[in-house]
């Protein structure tokens, strides 16, 4: 096994076969859930779809592949949070992101074993030195419509440089011209277990190429990090979030330690560098993230002999 702070980074010439970062830390035997990305690479979900024509990227409208399996969710309720970093240089994989919230959406089945509705809920947390809830006033949504309009607001919020809840610029230093330094991940993911989720699955699914700092540090404008990265892992552990993260194979508290602390235990690592320009990959896998969690129970890792 690979210690989790080797990266051990692969890049293929082929865009497609997106970069495991590390061997992701599970609660399920080692390799099993590379399955999941490996039921991505066979193409099991197909490509294509109608777009919309209103403003901002157009949804892929597509119904579930026939063959992923599932059709049945062993669980009737899922909460699903967006906690993504809006820096500028985050746009054009948001952009893919935003793209394929339909395809995502639509690959929970429509009912449980007991013949029950399914019943997903939607939260988009973004941040940079700051965080929030968009959209503003109104957290949860149940759409995937509603959840591209909520990116959308929170990129245009950014798009000048500046921070979510007032116009101070999102940089450390002026001879930055414009470029993000570490960001506030830490309070942004606090938001989620705060409330105490009730539903049978929580899902975090994170994207940010920018370091973070942890609890005590500043941000300009003097916005002062409350979390701590040791009460964030154990505040997710706590709600049993499965957590998923696209990263740029470069953060540290994902791809290598935190200050000498052990990462975020999550259920897959993603290299965002390379699905940027790639939308329907970061379709393929956002539903095979659905379809895993909601058609495969959780399995215990073997005891060590």
């Amino acid at each position: 096994m690979v210690h989790p702070d080797r990266k051990g980074t692969v890049r293929p010439s082929d865009p497609r076969e997106v970069l495991w970062a590390r061997p992701p830390v599970h609660r399920r035997p080692p390799g099993f859930r590379r399955a999941l990305w490996a039921r991505v690479l066979a193409g099991g979900l197909a490509l294509g779809g109608l777009g919309c024509d209103d403003d901002g990227p157009g949804l892929v409208v597509q119904p579930p592949a026939p063959d992923t399996g599932c059709t049945v969710s062993i669980l009737r309720s899922f909460e699903v949070y967006f906690v993504i970093d809006v820096s500028q240089s985050m746009e054009e994989f948001l952009g893919a992101v935003q793209e394929q919230l339909f395809q995502f959406a639509n690959s929970f089945p429509e009912r449980d074993a007991n013949e029950n509705r399914v019943f997903v809920d939607y939260y988009v947390l973004a941040f940079v030195n700051d965080w929030a809830f968009f959209p503003r006033g109104a957290a949860r949504m149940t759409s995937p419509l509603a959840v591209r309009d909520a990116i959308g607001q929170a990129i245009r919020v950014t798009s000048d440089g500046s921070n979510l809840n007032d116009d101070s610029l999102n940089i450390d230093q002026p001879e930055q011209q414009g470029e993000t330094g570490p960001e506030n991940l830490l309070d942004a993911l606090a938001q989620v277990y705060a409330r105490t989720p009730a539903s049978d699955r929580v899902l975090v699914v994170v994207a940010t190429d920018a370091d973070f700092k942890d609890q005590g540090d500043t941000l300009t404008p003097n916005i002062r990090v409350e979390t701590s990265f040791e009460d964030a892992k154990t505040g997710l552990a706590g709600i049993d979030a499965r957590v998923y993260a696209f990263t740029d194979g470069e953060v540290e508290g994902f791809d290598r330690n935190f200050e000498g602390r052990a990462p975020f235990e999550v259920e897959e690592l993603f290299d965002l560098t390379d699905l940027a320009d790639d939308s329907n990959t970061v379709g393929q896998i956002l539903s095979q993230i659905a379809v895993e969690s909601a058609c495969e129970e959780d399995r215990e890792a073997p005891s060590a002999p």
